[in-house]
C-alpha cells in the first residue's frame, strides 16, 4: 500500500512511535490528537498535524480526507466504541484502503464481562464487518507501563505478582504495525503479539526497581482490596484500573502468538533488561 496514513492517537504511548515507524517506512503520515500543542511539540516535518476529537464526525472527516489508510491507537473505554464507529462511517465513504486497530490480547468472547474486553471485542466486530480490509492487533502489556508501579520513592506489586506476562516494547510493536502495511497478506487478519520472554509482575516491577532505583531496597506486595481502597480513596483512577487490570489477568490466560504473526511481521527481540538499559541511558543522558 502507499500514500498517506492517518494515525488516531498520535500522541499517546503507542500512537507516537507508531507514526514515526509508517513515516520510515515511507508513508506520509498525518497525526491527529486533541491537544494541538503536545501534537506540534512532538512531531514536526514530514508529518501533518489534524487536530480533532475522534468521537466528532466533523473532526474525523477532515483528518481522513485524502488517506489511504487509518491506525486506530486510542485509550480504552465506553467512548473507544463511538470512535470507531464514527472512522468506519467516513473511512467507507472516502475510499480508505486499509484500517489498523489496537485491541489487547485476552479480547475473546470469553472474557467480555470486563468492561475493556467487551468495548474492544465490540468494536472488532464492527471493523470485521465494515468491508474495510483491516488487521486488528492483540497486544500484551507493554513495557512502558512497568516504571508507574514504582513512584514516590517506593516499588508496588499489586497482588502476589505471579502472573506471568510476555512484556512487549512499544518500538517493537510499532515497528510490526507499520510493517503490516506494506504486506498485503495481513489484509484481514487478527495477530496476537507477545514478548520475547515470561516474566512475573513482581519480577518485572523488581528488575525496574534495581535498574532504574536502586536506592529502593525491595518491592512492597500490597493486596488487591488494599490497592483498590487506596485508589478509591485517593482518587486514582489510573491506578484503579490497574488494580483491576491485575485482578482480571490473575483469572484469564494471555494466549500465545501465533507463528503466522512472527513470519510476516518479525517477531519481537526487545528483552526486559536490554529495554531497561536503554532507559536508564535515556535518563542518564536527560
Amino acid at each position: 500500500m502507499e500514500g498517506k496514513v492517518l494515525v488516531i492517537g498520535a500522541s499517546g504511548l503507542l500512537g507516537q512511535p507508531t507514526a514515526r515507524a509508517l513515516s520510515e517506512n515511507g508513508f506520509r503520515v498525518r497525526v491527529m490528537g486533541r491537544n494541538g500543542e503536545r501534537l506540534r511539540q512532538l512531531f514536526g516535518e514530514p508529518f501533518e498535524i489534524s487536530i480533532g476529537d475522534a468521537a466528532d464526525r466533523s473532526a474525523i472527516d477532515q483528518a481522513i480526507e485524502g488517506c489511504v489508510g487509518v491506525h486506530i491507537s486510542v485509550a480504552h473505554g465506553p467512548m473507544e466504541l463511538e470512535m470507531v464507529k464514527n472512522v468506519l462511517q467516513v473511512a467507507g465513504a472516502l475510499g480508505v484502503n486499509r484500517i489498523s486497530y489496537v485491541s489487547g490480547t485476552s479480547v475473546r468472547e470469553e472474557n467480555s464481562w470486563f468492561p475493556m474486553v467487551g468495548w474492544k471485542l465490540q468494536a472488532e466486530k464492527l471493523i470485521q464487518a465494515a468491508g474495510i480490509k483491516y488487521t486488528v492487533f492483540k497486544p500484551t502489556w507493554f513495557m512502558e507501563v512497568i516504571p508507574n508501579f514504582v513512584k514516590n520513592r517506593i516499588a508496588v506489586c499489586f497482588g502476589h505478582g505471579e502472573i506471568r506476562i510476555h512484556f512487549l516494547a512499544v518500538s517493537d510493536f510499532a515497528a510490526m504495525v507499520a510493517k503490516a502495511f506494506t504486506i498485503d497478506e495481513t489484509q484481514d487478519q487478527s495477530f496476537r503479539i507477545l514478548g520475547p520472554e515470561a516474566i512475573s509482575l513482581y519480577e518485572a516491577i523488581d528488575r525496574c526497581r534495581a535498574t532504574l532505583h536502586p536506592h529502593i531496597k525491595k518491592v512492597t506486595t500490597m493486596p488487591l482490596w488494599v490497592a483498590k481502597l487506596a485508589a478509591t480513596v485517593k482518587r486514582s483512577p489510573e491506578t484503579g484500573f490497574a488494580v483491576d487490570l491485575v485482578r482480571y489477568f490473575e483469572q484469564v490466560q494471555e494466549g500465545e502468538m501465533q507463528p503466522e504473526a512472527a513470519r510476516l511481521l518479525g517477531k519481537p527481540e526487545t528483552t526486559l533488561d536490554r529495554w531497561l538499559e536503554l532507559k536508564k541511558g535515556q535518563i542518564t543522558s536527560e
